[in-house]
């Protein structure tokens, strides 16, 4: 499918009322293209569970539609999940039985020849640092070991897109880490990845655009350059010793600088509008006593609270001038 026209997934005007509660979902809409890795954002409670669960098919929307390489998933479950593979909750384990007896029953269930199940779940469970693992009785497993194995479970029919709802819950740095370089794998080998986590740096490392939810509607659908662009930057300011008051007084006064906040020897130089790096050199470094500037790039935790906050950042707490109506960046 990669190099097609028409989305991997597809949400048109998705709503969902659960029974007296407020809507999880308004009015929803996105598209997921072959082959790229989105990140699913948002707060606890902003509709992304609930947008999985229903490309899932474990709920039904109140309306709107979802589609899954052109199959709606309401009516034509089958086909959209055919070539899908995802967690969504902790699947049931059988703790009785070993990694690879647990997967030749689910490769059966998925229509998988024998010789392939075997072939594909040692792949899958040696990159998911399971090798070790294969033979052993589930009922050793940890919570984190649970958690990768699920994981492999859930790609074992090597399906063209991946949906995955915090896969790293639950696992220590070690397992992170080997969850992201599988998801980058996936990634290189083409497949479509759509992944919701709270971990906006494992998100950052995989995924090349983010949705952002809030409240149940999509409040930006960018790649995350265009999202750098669209959050202004700053300067980070060096100083061999604490900078004085008067020296953070005139920085604050730069043209295009939101904040002057000291932190020990350095001076971060938050951008309101575009800040010249010259006019920042002559006041810090020629008149002042800084002994250098490093540019600095919002990342995505910057980039989700802004959004998030409608906006703002709430934590601009030092020299800080009102917001000026300026574009944002440093030039």
């Amino acid at each position: 499918m990669e190099g097609s026209d028409v989305p991997v997934m597809e949400a048109r005007n998705l709503v969902k009322q659960f029974k007296g509660t407020v809507k999880a979902l308004s009015d929803a809409s996105f598209k997921v293209m072959p082959g790229e890795s989105v990140g699913y954002l948002g707060p606890n409670g902003a509709g992304k569970s609930t947008t999985i669960k229903i490309f899932t098919t474990l709920i039904w929307p109140t309306s709107g539609r979802a589609f899954i390489e052109g199959h709606d998933v309401t009516t034509e479950q089958k086909k959209a999940l055919a070539n899908t593979g995802s967690l969504v909750e902790m699947p049931g384990l059988y703790d009785y039985l070993t990694p690879l007896e647990m997967m030749e029953y689910v490769g059966r269930v998925y229509g998988m020849h024998k010789k392939d199940i075997e072939a594909r779940a040692e792949e899958v469970l040696k990159q998911l640092g399971l090798g070790d693992w294969m033979d052993k009785r589930m009922r050793t497993f940890s919570t984190g070991m649970r958690r990768r194995y699920s994981i492999g479970q859930a790609v074992l029919h090597d399906p063209n897109l991946v949906i995955l709802d915090e896969p790293v819950l639950g696992l220590d740095p070690a397992g992170i880490r080997e969850i992201r370089y599988f998801l980058q794998g996936l990634k290189k080998e083409g497949k479509t990845v759509f992944l919701s986590s709270h971990l906006l740096g494992e998100v950052e490392e995989v995924c090349d655009r983010v949705l952002l939810i809030n409240k149940g509607q999509i409040l930006a659908e960018e790649s995350l350059a265009e999202l750098r662009k669209s959050i202004a930057g700053g300067y980070l300011v060096l100083y061999n010793e604490s900078p004085s008051k008067e020296d953070v007084e005139k920085i604050s006064a730069i043209a295009g600088v939101a904040c002057a906040e000291v932190d020990g020897k350095q001076v971060r130089v938050k951008a309101d509008g575009r800040i010249r790096q010259g006019d920042l050199a002559k006041v810090a470094l020629v008149e002042g006593k800084a002994n250098g500037i490093w540019p600095l790039t919002p990342n995505l935790e910057d980039i989700y609270i802004k959004i998030i906050n409608g906006g703002s950042t709430k934590d601009e707490e030092t020299i800080c001038k009102p917001t000026a109506d300026a574009e944002g960046g440093v030039e």
